[in-house]
């Protein structure tokens, strides 16, 4: 590889976050004559480069001359404008350095880059120590200090990062959270891909995932599913949706997808910022119309997962995971997936399809352990099936894991079914407008 120019190597200086995207922009107003100055604020060439420079090396902009800021794997949360910065970056070398996928053998555009392209082209080489006797994660390059996570990101590798970011963006303003200050763990970030054993560890149990999820300030996961929904068939994003929707543990879950106009939309663990903030009509309704946009695909991918058929790069780790979670368990999960994305449908097959559409949507509900229920019926439109049938198919469906359920203008019908869940003691959030006044000896 061709070393970098001297210019370059004078932005090696005292790194720091900011530095690192820095050096990166700074190589494209070198290259391209100053088109790139705009973007690049406060970026100089006036600090002299440390000893340890490495001119032999193709990421020496990404070199920081301060020691690396060691934390514990579970706290190398990312915040959203670093993770901008450094794909902002990363398309610059893409461009310059015309960046190959391994896989196809073709040149890499920088809206296509993805996790396995920026892994070898920057993440593994800027993070590799000057002695070449292993690294740190890239997390550690940036942080200047503290940046403990609240929401674990499950994710392939495959998608682009472009999507990637669309949907960490959307999920922020969803729920109202700062790009600056809210950290996301994310693997590729927080893992030192120079000791991917250590992070993994002998055990389910041990591995960084894990440890991270466990932590009691990770508020939720967040899962993102591009456009193909690749995450329902990856072994290590089943364990992570398993661990938040159907372990027992009290965490949040969302999941966002990109629509084909490059718009993400999530469904969101209960009622969010976005949905008590804006709009018009009840809260139910907001969040449904909201989440309505949500691409159809994708809730059809997620009624038809297999858990048990999901696939890991190393046989051993499928393995660990399908015994750690247990097949009963996977039937569990799959249930509970199809329940958490189907409501936005069920709501419409309550009211135009029929009795048998109807229970390929429930049952799973049955076999659930949905915690939250969110269901809106649209009044407006001509009811093929039996109202009083549908609510009362649906109540009897209800599990008993239920901590909120918001139903409006279902059928009071339904109020057997809610009365039975109430009795558990779970349920903490009950809007029931248009059902009627409850009845039966609660």
């Amino acid at each position: 590889e061709q070393a970098p120019p001297k210019e370059l190597c004078l932005l090696a200086a005292r790194g720091g976050a900011m530095n690192l995207v820095k050096g990166f922009l700074r190589l494209a107003h070198l290259a391209t004559g100053g088109a790139s100055e705009g973007k690049s604020k406060g970026a100089t060439a006036t600090e002299e480069a440390p000893a340890h420079s490495r001119t032999d090396e193709a990421f020496t902009d990404l070199f920081s001359a301060r020691a690396a800021y060691r934390v514990p794997t579970e706290f190398r949360g990312i915040s959203l404008a670093q993770l901008k910065h450094i794909y902002q970056a990363a398309r610059v070398r893409c461009e310059r350095e015309e960046w190959i996928d391994r896989l196809t053998g073709k040149r890499v555009l920088p809206d296509d880059i993805n996790l396995y392209h920026l892994n070898e082209y920057v993440i593994v080489k800027s993070t590799r120590n000057t002695d070449d006797e292993g690294g740190t994660s890239l997390v550690e390059r940036v942080a200047k200090g503290e940046q403990k996570p609240t929401w674990f990101v499950s994710h392939q590798w495959a998608e682009r990062i472009k999507d990637f970011i669309a949907c960490l963006e959307q999920h922020a303003r969803d729920r109202g959270l700062s790009e600056e200050t809210t950290y996301y763990w994310v693997c590729a970030y927080a893992n030192n891909q120079h000791d991917l054993d250590a992070e993994m560890g002998e055990k389910i149990e041990d591995s960084s995932f894990h440890r991270t999820i466990e932590e009691e300030g990770i508020e939720g996961i967040v899962a993102v599913l591009g456009r193909d929904g690749g995450a329902f068939s990856r072994m290590w994003c089943i364990l992570e949706m398993y661990m938040a929707v159907a372990s027992g543990r009290a965490k949040l879950f969302d999941a966002y997808a990109l629509l084909p106009s490059g718009k993400a939309v999530g469904l969101c663990d209960g009622v969010v910022h976005i949905d008590i903030t804006t709009g018009a009509g009840t809260l139910a309704s907001r969040k449904a119309k909201r989440e309505a946009e949500f691409p159809g695909a994708l809730l059809d991918a997620a009624l038809g997962v297999k858990s048990a058929s999901a696939h890991a790069s190393k046989k051993k780790d499928k393995e660990a995971i399908v015994a750690y979670i247990g097949e009963a368990q996977l039937r569990v999960l799959d249930a509970t997936l199809a329940a958490t994305f189907s409501s936005s449908r069920l709501a419409e097959l309550m009211r135009t399809g029929t009795l048998e559409e109807l229970q390929r949507f429930i049952e799973p509900l049955r076999a659930s352990r949905l915690r939250k229920l969110n269901l809106v019926i649209d009044t407006s439109t001509r009811a093929r099936l039996d109202p009083a049938e549908a609510a009362r198919a649906l109540g009897e469906a209800l599990p008993d894991t239920l901590e909120e359920i918001r139903l409006e203008d279902v059928h009071p019908a339904v109020v057997d079914g809610v009365c039975r869940v109430l009795r558990n003691g779970r349920v903490r959030v009950l809007e029931l407008p248009g059902v009627g006044n409850l009845s039966g000896d609660i």
